[in-house]
């Protein structure tokens, strides 16, 4: 672990540049990713764009045509239904006066715009412009105006061309980057005053679908932007489009979370492999040259401690030198160890005879000396000295008795015995035997 440790660490500062080059990778797939989405949201709305800008153009000639009428040609409502012909998702071209009453549409029908407060609002502005409803006032539908003031030769203002656009919000395809595939979600087109058009969900509240607690009257200052938004556990992206000016497209964006938590792992695997190579690497270098030969060492020094037995190590010749040098200070330790306990074995069983010789004579003199007492005794014809003699006897043989108690019970007799502890409790029960035996015969009395 130690070496594993080290090559670790050693590896350190090239695992950190991996990290550091794989974060800035994912940061570059990211912005890339930003940009991707972005691009994507506003290519499903091309088309809508294209229609918008020749409807702009269509609008500015007829507003021309009809300022400047000439004796013979088409009427107002055949140019309107020509233009609405030519342009496949106009809805409604019509010329509005300033009166508010439309009599050329190319629906053929008449309308009475007096009393709108957004025609009214148009007449204080008469300029080029875009005009965005969800409900129009002659299409009843989501509609894009494209509308054109109207002047006569003389410069007079007359009133508006106006060409309504079915509006249509589109869904974005799919992206997919390197990292993973991007689904869109949500998306809504939306006016810079916050007032949504049409939304790929109507149902649900455009606030509530977007991410991040933006409302949509915030996003239009995020407009041509796209960035993550950090959710819970999950990610997503918000996209800003412009579409033309004051009006935006907003879409939402999750990706697939089996191939994002997937290809998020991959750029790190590098440099863990590479650590986990170095581990197992560095775990059988070690294993291989040191640590079995170190294990095989300690189980025969743990077998040499437990039981006296000494195990055969086995190839010890491919082991490293210190480790071939560390074995063979532990052979001549043992040796030492054996003989020097042979000597101090041989020590202690001299010891013992002698020790036991030495009690074995003093027991003998005692005895001498009570035999020779006891002689006297008997050739003693005063009453007086046979009591001083019976009196010296029996001190004479309680010191034997003594005597071989403490010989016994000091366990000099089992020295060089196999099972001490067995020995001296027998001795014990012998000399405490023997002890009252003679306690009892010097009590009794010299025979």
């Amino acid at each position: 672990m130690r070496l594993g440790s080290t090559i670790i660490l050693a590896l350190m500062p090239l695992g950190v540049l991996s990290v550091v080059q794989t974060r800035d990778a994912l940061y570059q797939v990211d912005q890339s990713t930003l940009k991707g989405v972005g691009g994507a949201a506003l290519q499903a709305m091309r088309d809508q764009i294209e229609v918008i800008k020749e409807a702009q153009v269509s609008a500015r000639v007829l507003a021309s045509v009809v300022g400047r009428p000439t004796g013979g040609g088409p009427s107002c409502v055949q140019q309107v239904t020509s233009v609405k012909r030519e342009i496949a998702q106009a809805t409604v071209v019509a010329y509005v006066p300033k009166s508010g009453l439309v009599t050329c549409a190319s629906t053929g029908k008449v309308y009475d715009l007096a009393g709108n407060e957004d025609f009214q609002k148009m007449l204080e502005l008469p300029l080029p412009s875009l005009i965005y409803d969800a409900q129009g006032q002659l299409s009843q539908q989501a509609v894009v105006g494209v509308r054109h003031p109207v002047f006569a030769p003389d410069g007079s203002f007359m009133g508006f061309v106006v060409v309504s656009l079915a509006y249509g919000a589109l869904s974005p395809e799919a992206y997919d980057d390197s990292v993973a595939m991007w689904n869109p979600v949500y998306f809504a087109s939306f006016t810079g005053d916050g007032k949504v058009l049409v939304s790929s969900q109507p149902d649900l509240a455009p606030d509530a679908a977007i991410p991040g607690n933006h409302t949509v009257a915030e996003l239009a200052r995020l407009s041509n932007t796209s960035f993550f938004v950090e959710e819970g556990n999950s990610r997503h992206i918000l996209s800003v489009v412009t579409v033309a000016r004051n009006l935006f497209l907003v879409s939402v964006w999750r990706p697939d979370n089996a191939s994002f938590w997937t290809n998020m792992a991959v750029p790190y695997l590098m440099p863990a492999l590479t650590w986990i190579a170095a581990l197992v690497a560095a775990a059988f270098a070690s294993n291989r040259l040191v640590v079995r030969h170190v294990r095989a060492l300690s189980r025969s020094m743990t077998d040499y401690v437990t039981s006296r037995q000494r195990m055969q190590i086995p190839d010890m010749d491919g082991a490293p030198d210190e480790i071939q040098r560390l074995h063979a200070a532990y052979e001549l330790m043992i040796r030492t160890i054996e003989q020097e306990e042979a000597e101090l074995q041989n020590l202690v069983v001299d010891k013992d005879v002698l020790i036991r010789e030495v009690s074995h004579r003093s027991g003998n003199s005692l005895q001498i000396i009570a035999s020779i007492m006891r002689m006297y005794r008997r050739e003693a014809a005063d009453q007086k000295l046979r009591s001083v003699l019976d009196g010296l006897i029996n001190r004479v043989i309680a010191l034997s008795s003594t005597h071989t108690s403490l010989y016994t019970l000091s366990g000099q007799g089992c020295l060089g015995r196999r099972d001490p502890v067995q020995c001296h409790q027998a001795a014990e029960r012998d000399s405490r035997r023997g002890a009252g035996r003679r306690l009892e015969a010097a009590a009794a009395g010299p025979h």
